[in-house]
Parts: structure tokens; sequence; C-alpha cells
């Protein structure tokens, strides 16, 4: 059955269903570490005269909403990415109305802001080998070298070598940018200092 105003509200003839209205029309803004498997949203009408129930009828892989409006993702983290659904609402009452959610999802800084050192080794030592310290514990990221030194080289998932043999005592430092399958991204640097 619609539901029934009553003549003295302004706007409504009695006897038509009202529509409902979602109240916040966009949804909302995370980096990507936040849209875990905790990640939970409601959507929020007004309009509605008892239980309201939404139906999804654009959906996604990533978000699932159930029939009472809570949102969630799905699976692990999103990557970098606008994620859309909607639909159609309806209360026990007969009142009716359309509703959207978009979660926009952004990179955020991989935070190994601080230089990784290799540390000191004598020149005689032999050969050296190290890897790059992940800081953030959200990620697997790849490396991408921006300073190359002729005697250090990176490889994509951060194992740092020697090349060419024993080194002369000095400093020799390389580095670069990094960025994971999230959209997160950040910078890194590596600093191996030879003794006599």
């Amino acid at each position: 059955m619609p539901y029934e105003l009553a003549a003295t509200q302004p706007g409504i003839t009695p006897g038509q269903a009202e529509t409902i209205t979602q109240v916040e029309l966009f949804g909302t803004h995370l980096q990507a570490r936040e849209t875990g498997g905790d990640f939970r949203d409601q959507l929020v009408v007004s309009g509605a005269s008892g239980a309201v129930s939404f139906v999804v009828t654009l959906t996604n892989n990533y978000l699932h909403v159930t029939t009472a409006g809570a949102v969630t993702t799905v699976g692990d983290r999103l990557a970098a990415g606008t994620y859309a659904v909607s639909g159609t609402d309806s209360d026990t009452s007969g009142d009716v109305g359309t509703w959207s959610y978009t979660l926009v999802v952004t990179g955020s800084s991989i935070s190994c802001t601080r230089s990784d050192s290799g540390g000191v080794r004598r020149s005689n030592s032999g050969h050296f080998d190290d890897r790059l310290r992940n800081c953030d514990p959200w990620t697997e990221p790849h490396y991408t070298t921006t300073r190359f030194d002729d005697h250090l080289r990176v490889s994509d998932d951060g194992v740092v070598t020697e090349v060419g043999g024993s080194l002369p005592a000095g400093s020799y430092t390389v580095s670069g940018d990094d960025h994971d399958s999230y959209g997160d991204t950040g910078t890194w640097s590596f600093t191996l200092t030879v003794s006599r």
C-alpha cells in the first residue's frame, strides 16, 4: 500500500507513493590500503516509511551491497580506481527510489623514505649482496632505478648486488622509484660504504 500523507503536508497528494531519496549521493574516497576486508559503509535514505530494501541493478566484482544497504568491499585491497554500484530501493509501504554508490580509491605513498643502507664492508671482503628493506607492511613494491652506479645493481624485487668485483674504498649510491599493483608509489635510496 502506498505511503499516505496528511493533506496538510505541502507538495504531496494524499494516496500517492512518496519518493525515497538517497541522502549521501556519492560514496567515499579511500586510499588503497584502507580497502581490505574491514571496509564497511551504509546507504542512507530519507522519505521512507518502514524498512527499506535495496536491489542492485548495476554491479561489479569489488563492491557488495546487501538488501539492508550495507556496502562492503569484496576480497583483498582494491587497486586505485573508481568503483560504482547502483540500483533501486523500496519500503514496506510501497515507496520507491533509486540509489548509487561510488567508491574512489587512490594510491598512497609507500612509506619508506629513509635511506636503506648496506652499511660498511672492507674492500677485500669479497662479493656483496643485500635487499632493500620494505618499510610498508601493506605492499610488495617493485623497484626502478633512476640514479645508477656502475658498481651496484638493484633488481625489480629489491635485490642489491655488487658488479665488477671488489670495490675500492668509497661510497656507492643508487636510488629510484617504487610502485605496487595497488597504485601506491614511493622513492628509495641505497648506499654502500666500502672501507679500506
